[in-house]
């Protein structure tokens, strides 16, 4: 029980997220007959997932897939808000999503000024480098400054999604409406501590399976997965018992680290792809 309810409600690994990613949390650090079984029940009951869930509209799929090859290669940003202003005096959110790993960044903002976004990107360009494209909305914030400004200065490619296939940034809005569903089942009666929970929710996220790749994108950011505080908690975690491998050379270990780099993200890729093509294959039979 205590697995199963820090795997899914934690402030550190949890996030309240649905059976499959709860499920894979466990799976890749523990195991016990009727896990699935066990995880379906937990999160079923689960009383806040109750009250919250049903009140919010279902996901949308992403119905112009966009090919992507590495990571930070592509990135999508956007904006959620206006929100209740947060105990910081914020009102806004600024959001960036990873088209390959899925990583997702947040940072909450006093407004939507082309400032604040400008500052935002920036501070992301100085985190992880230059990626080649960044895909926004037609909003002017990201169409006036940031457009004429930061992005020739870089040499970022920016692309703005089409009036008629505005569903090209479909990734960065699902994950907008993953973190409002994630806000709204952490907010106090005040709604003013969502900038508190920011990190956390996002961690949770990080640290949970993709449906698309197969992979969490904190793996694929890092090649490995974070540790749990419930794994430190559990004896016996396999995963808390590290192997030395101070017998392994450097330039060895960087080797295999390459090789399996490569062989992660062409499964990733495949995953994708799959991913994509079921995707196509579910909205055409609705439309």
């Amino acid at each position: 029980m205590e697995i199963l309810r820090d795997c899914h409600e934690a402030e550190i690994g949890g996030g309240h997220f649905k059976r499959d990613k709860t499920y894979g949390k466990i799976s890749e650090r523990f195991y016990w007959h009727g896990l699935m079984s066990d995880v379906k029940q937990y999160v079923s009951t689960c009383d806040v997932c109750q009250r919250v869930d049903g009140k919010l509209g279902k996901q949308h799929a992403e119905l112009h897939p966009i090919p992507v090859s590495d990571v930070w290669k592509q990135v999508g940003i956007d904006l959620i808000g206006p929100l209740k202003a947060s105990k910081q005096g914020n009102s806004y959110i600024a959001t960036m999503t990873d088209y390959f790993s899925k990583w997702p960044e947040a940072q909450a903002i006093p407004n939507k000024s082309t400032k604040c976004v400008s500052d935002f990107l920036f501070k992301m360009i100085l985190r992880y480098g230059c990626m080649d494209i960044v895909i926004s909305d037609q909003g002017r914030v990201f169409a006036n400054q940031v457009n004429n400004e930061l992005f020739p200065r870089t040499g970022v490619d920016h692309r703005i999604t089409s009036a008629y296939h505005p569903q090209t940034n479909g990734l960065t809005e699902r994950f907008n409406q993953t973190l409002e569903n994630a806000i709204v089942k952490i907010i106090n009666e005040d709604q003013d501590n969502w900038e508190d929970n920011l990190d956390s929710i996002l961690f949770c996220y990080r640290s949970s399976k993709n449906d698309s790749t197969k992979f969490s994108p904190f793996f694929l950011m890092y090649g490995r997965e974070p540790k749990l505080p419930i794994e430190l908690a559990v004896k016996g975690s396999p995963r808390c018992d590290d192997q030395d491998s101070t017998q392994v050379s450097l330039d060895t270990k960087v080797e295999q680290l390459l090789k399996f780099k490569k062989s992660v993200h062409d499964l990733a890729m495949e995953n994708i792809r799959k991913a994509q093509d079921r995707q196509k294959r579910n909205y055409d039979k609705k439309h």
